[in-house]
């Protein structure tokens, strides 16, 4: 009955108008169960863009929509009074709702896929099948989490949404049967919590034109309540808050909330207009702030205040500042002139701007912004920071301001959701803050209750491991649930049986990524492994254990790095390590085996006639070979041009010792002094062109390799000369029907423009692969040539030979293999590694290719049909891929980066599936191959079909300037070769 006077009160109020029949009682004020219009809604525009709504409740709702941060993916609220929870659906894009059950809510994504949401759990699951609760809770996705090294935030208070259900039950004298009533009983933990602010949020200005009245559409209802009846809920707020606080004597501010939302109440389709938004702002503070500020009050002093949730959108559901400034306007000129200082705690009727700040969305420009958060006479931020990409854009206006010479804005607090649907701990968000601005902001508050989810940290899970030498990889499924702190790093412990060993932490990206290797294990001994998350504030659960998995010699050892690297001031002469402490491998073999060693980096210059030399260093046993120098080395051209990288390999087999252990480390120098030139090695923005440095140990009788370290002249002519009849050529005895992995690795130069140079393998006296490198890149420039062919042998004898040539009609004495003054040239070596058939997989074409466009970032396969190879074995492999090609340009100055990616691939360690690349230089000249070479290394668990594919692109936006293959048809080979070693 204190409902219904109320009622009858407010249409006393308004004269001239009456309530719509419908408003007569309090059941119609509520929005009926069902899909309903996404405006006014108890969420913000920073979270998602929300496309379909449905109200399961007076209280409750489902918003889904798509992600305000990425509108690829898809995400759920479920909205439970003050509690939400929220499911992400990743590249789901765009959803809709197209059922709801007590259970769960059934959306469809963009792509006409559908997918459960458990209303009361956040679990998802593909399909709208009853899911149950044995599902895995839907996830939050992992965002950037502000530096823990801050000032301590205040403590945080507790802000609200006002729901239309509450009217009935907060009526004039309401106590433990209103919510607000007890949310004001609750405001602090204890009489000694320092005082703090508090926002009631009632919803968005509305206005009947069939009824005149002005008022307030609260949340889950679909008519406009008259303003003066939001006062009698304010008041059993302060009813509560007073009854908790009799002592307290620092002040509390209270914010009466509305906001800039497009409302959907009498009627559901009717927007303000600008002067209409002005009398609803008088109205604001005459019927709500005014009264509810000089009413009946307790001994806990109280600063009652307006506030405003002001956002942006570009959606429509949000009015734009012609709109929202009018309504600021009539609310200052309504209060008139205060007494205190701006925002102050004591400090009457101050406006509190609690939104967001998107630039230049909705026709916001940053001087609208910085004028309903600051420069209004009555204006106070407190921003929403729900992530820390909020806190940056309140620092970049304050950014404009002063570029405006206007003063910075002053953060009264700040406003945070806690947590709730993947969003910053409410410690976090204000260090963000104060992170972004250097500002300690007096006041914390959060919007809603911390809704305590299903699972409040999960494990990590379906952790896979893949042996290596002396070493595994790992991968696994990040938790799909993480107690809503956000995963910062992960701890691989490896077991022997049931023995922890040391471990390896991997942190790295944010969020971190799901795959990582574990080094310095023993060969022969077999391991498991778990995985464990920690946030930042502590760990999570430890993960089930992997596969057993036993590391031996039968699999590559290798490192990577992505970093760029610079020498400056070389000699010319001595060899300096590339980084001592991630490009180095320590390899103690088991049995006698002969080692292939290979290193890849993209090598260029800065200062045009340094080259750039790249050598492998041994130590153990034998080696060096020869003091000081490394055992094999390639020289890349400076005199080909500056910023113009050449994918640089080098590649030697060496036999090694079983029991010794050897030291292999990538070095490298210029070729002569460079004073204050710099060279470098990776190219790119970042992060750059991988550098690899790998070791496959290989049994004696299962290879071969020779290197001459003596410099060759081509004899002059047109057809293919062997470079070396006795050294670089050989004999092999197949044990039995298999395949032969052959390589060739020479620095080719040319003494006279021109005159490319081609490196080709022989086997059996057919020529089975080649490659061409430029001579119109410069003279004396060599390339780090490498040539790369699968061959299929039958058991018995088979010659193997390594040739050379000009790409026309050559003179004798113009083209050249092996760099360097001499007389230990640059090596030129020819390896043989034998194979099962079933352990090699090639694909191959001798056509020419031509990239239509490119917007020099995105990958495209070069021949999607051809080359590309599918791996879907049930054991567990360690795949070692190579990519070859003659890349070249038809216009200067733009570079040709060839790739491969793999699918599925982590997508925090390889973005866009790329797992490897190399940049060939167009800076160089136009028609002047480079025989680019890419080596990777990649960890395949069983089960799992895997496809890999050769790609590329230009460094810069181009059309038509890039392609592979040289020479007449049939073209030097383009290829991608995988050699699988599996357990």
């Amino acid at each position: 009955m204190k409902w219904l006077v109320a009622l009858c009160m407010a249409g006393a109020a308004f004269p001239f108008a009456s309530l719509p029949a419908r408003a007569a009682t309090p059941g119609p004020l509520l929005a009926p169960r069902g899909p309903e219009r996404c405006i006014n809604l108890p969420l913000s525009s920073a979270e998602l863009s929300p496309t379909s709504c449905w109200v399961t409740g007076p209280t409750s709702s489902i918003i889904a929509g798509t992600d305000a941060r990425d509108a690829a993916d898809g995400a759920v609220y479920l909205i439970h009074d003050q509690k939400k929870l929220r499911a992400d659906l990743p590249r789901a894009g765009r959803l809709t709702i197209t059922s709801v059950s007590a259970d769960q809510a059934c959306v469809r994504d963009a792509a006409g896929g559908d997918h459960a949401v458990g209303v009361n759990t956040g679990i998802s699951a593909s399909g709208c099948a009853p899911i149950g609760t044995t599902q895995v809770p839907g996830g939050v996705k992992g965002v950037t989490e502000p530096d823990a090294a801050a000032p301590t935030p205040p403590p945080a208070t507790t802000s609200y949404y006002v729901y239309g259900a509450y009217l009935a039950q907060c009526g004039p004298g309401a106590t433990t049967g209103c919510p607000l009533y007890n949310f004001g009983v609750s405001t602090y933990a204890s009489t000694s919590t320092p005082s703090g602010l508090v926002i009631l949020d009632f919803g968005a200005p509305c206005y009947n034109p069939n009824t005149l009245v002005y008022g307030t559409q609260l949340f889950n209802t679909f008519v406009c309540t008259p303003d003066d009846q939001l006062v009698p809920m304010a008041q059993a707020w302060i009813n509560g808050f007073e009854s908790a606080n009799p002592t307290r004597t620092t002040p509390t501010i209270l914010g009466l909330g509305s906001s800039n939302s497009v409302t959907g109440a009498d009627p559901p389709t009717y927007h303000l207009t600008s002067g209409q938004m002005f009398s609803a702002g008088d109205a604001w503070f005459r019927k709500v702030v005014k009264p509810v500020a000089t009413g009946p009050t307790g001994l806990a002093p109280l600063t009652v205040w307006a506030a405003s949730d002001i956002e942006q959108s570009s959606g429509g559901d949000w009015y734009g500042p012609a709109t929202t400034r009018p309504w600021l306007d009539a609310y200052q000129a309504a209060v008139g002139p205060v007494t205190g200082p701006k925002c102050g705690a004591t400090t009457p009727y101050q406006m509190i701007d609690f939104g967001d700040y998107v630039p230049n969305v909705g026709g916001w420009g940053p001087d609208d912004v910085y004028f309903v958060s600051w420069s209004a006479p009555l204006a106070c931020a407190l921003p929403e920071i729900y992530y820390t990409a909020n806190a940056t854009q309140w620092a970049r206006l304050n950014t404009w301001a002063n570029s405006q010479h206007l003063p910075t804005i002053q953060f009264t607090g700040v406003m945070s959701e806690d947590g709730q649907g993947g969003s910053l701990s409410a410690n976090d968000s204000w260090t963000a803050l104060y992170n972004a601005t250097g500002q300690q902001a007096p006041y914390l508050t959060v919007i809603g209750t911390v809704t305590t989810p299903a699972t409040p940290f999960e494990a990590p899970t379906n952790v896979r491991a893949v042996p290596g030498g002396a070493s595994a990889a790992i991968s696994w499924t990040a938790p799909r649930l993480d107690g809503g702190h956000h995963i910062t790093s992960y701890t691989i412990t490896p077991y022997i049986g049931a023995v922890a060993q040391s471990t390896t932490t991997v942190i790295s990206g944010n969020p971190p990524p799901v795959t990582g290797t574990v080094s310095s294990l023993t060969n022969g001994t077999a391991y498991s492994f778990t995985v464990t998350a920690s946030t930042s504030v502590g760990p999570g659960p430890e993960s089930t254990k992997s596969n057993a998995v036993t590391p031996s010699d039968a699999f590559p050892y290798t490192v990577v790095t992505t970093q760029q690297y610079q020498l400056a001031a070389n000699d010319g002469v001595s060899w300096t390590d590339v980084d001592p402490s991630n490009l180095v491998l320590t390899v103690k073999p088991g049995a006698d085996a002969t080692a292939i060693l290979s290193a890849n980096a993209d090598l260029w210059t800065a200062n045009a006639g340094i080259n750039q030399d790249l050598g492998i260093a041994v130590s153990g046993g034998v080696y060096p070979t020869t003091l000081g120098q490394p055992q094999a080395w390639k020289e890349s051209g400076g005199f080909g041009g500056t910023y113009s990288p050449n994918a640089a390999f080098v590649q030697t087999a060496i036999p090694v010792k079983a029991g010794t252990t050897y030291d292999v480390r990538l070095r490298w120098k210029t070729n002569k002094p460079e004073g204050a030139a710099v060279i470098f090695a990776g190219a790119g923005n970042g992060a750059y062109s991988p550098m690899r440095l790998s070791v496959q140990l290989v049994p004696t009788g299962n290879s071969k390799g020779v290197a001459s370290t003596a410099q060759y002249a081509y004899p002059g002519g047109t057809g293919w000369a062997a470079i070396d009849p006795s050294v670089l050529a050989f004999d092999y005895t197949a044990p039995t029907a298999g395949t032969a992995v052959v390589s060739g690795n020479a620095d080719l130069w040319t003494s006279a423009g021109g005159y490319n140079q081609d490196l080709g393998i022989f086997v059996d006296n057919t020529l089975v692969a080649w490659k061409e490198s430029g001579g119109f890149a410069g003279v004396y420039s060599p390339n780090a040539a490498f040539v790369l062919a699968t061959v299929p042998l039958s058991a018995g004898p088979h010659a193997v030979a390594l040739a050379f040539r000009g790409n026309k009609t050559t003179p004798r004495n113009v083209v050249f293999a092996g760099a360097g003054p001499g007389p230990s040239h640059s090596p030129t070596t020819l390896s043989l590694r034998f194979l099962p058939t079933g352990q090699v997989m090639d694909a191959s074409s001798s056509s020419q290719y031509s990239l239509s466009s490119s917007d020099g970032n995105s990958w495209s396969p070069i021949d999607g049909t051809v080359l590309t190879i599918s791996v879907n074995r049930t054991d567990n492999c360690l795949v070692t891929l190579t990519g070859n090609a003659d890349l070249w340009t038809s216009v200067a100055g733009i570079n040709q980066d060839l790739g491969i990616t793999v699918t599925p691939a982590d997508a925090v360690t390889h973005p866009a599936n790329l797992i490897g690349w190399k940049e060939s230089g167009g800076f160089a000249g136009t028609f002047s191959p480079n025989a680019a070479a890419l080596e990777t290394v990649f960890a395949m668990p069983g089960g799992t079909s895997y496809t890999a594919t050769l790609v590329w692109k230009t460094n810069n936006s181009s059309a038509g300037a890039a392609h592979a293959g040289a020479g007449q048809a049939p073209h030097s080979p383009t290829r991608l070769t995988a050699v699988l070693s599996c357990q």
